[in-house]
């Protein structure tokens, strides 16, 4: 579908942007299979409410970091990383409520300050003082 497809070509841009050549590919695969999980779960979270698309955004961070997470430690070998409380609040906790944060400011606020908000049309008249 579209959205596996933009998935991959997002995972594959960070891919090539990263600078961890180690690693080539991980945020292919963890973008691709959040996706298709979220994408499996869509009748869950489609309705059309204003609060769909954060939700939905935190929801993607979350799950993105522990699948990137669970990659690493896959790939690399190692046992699973040490959690403790402060990475876990700043990754899992903040940054997912960041990222829906951020969604509703750039992408619904200013639809919503437009609709409050109308533009006046501007009244030109032909009558101009010299």
């Amino acid at each position: 579908s579209f959205s596996l497809c933009l998935a991959f070509l997002s995972g594959f841009l960070m891919d090539t942007i990263t600078s961890d050549y180690d690693h080539l590919g991980l945020y292919t695969m963890n973008y691709l299979l959040i996706t298709y999980f979220i994408q499996k779960r869509k009748n869950f979270i489609a309705s059309d409410s204003w609060i769909t698309l954060p939700l939905t955004a935190c929801v993607f961070s979350f799950l993105s970091t522990l699948t990137g997470m669970i990659l690493v430690s896959f790939f690399e070998s190692k046992s699973f990383p040490a959690i403790n409380l402060k990475w876990f609040f700043t990754d899992f906790v903040l940054m997912s409520l960041l990222d829906g944060f951020y969604t509703f400011l750039i992408l619904l606020l200013p639809g919503y300050l437009k609709l409050l908000f109308p533009r006046r049309k501007k009244r030109f008249s032909l009558n101009r003082p010299y």
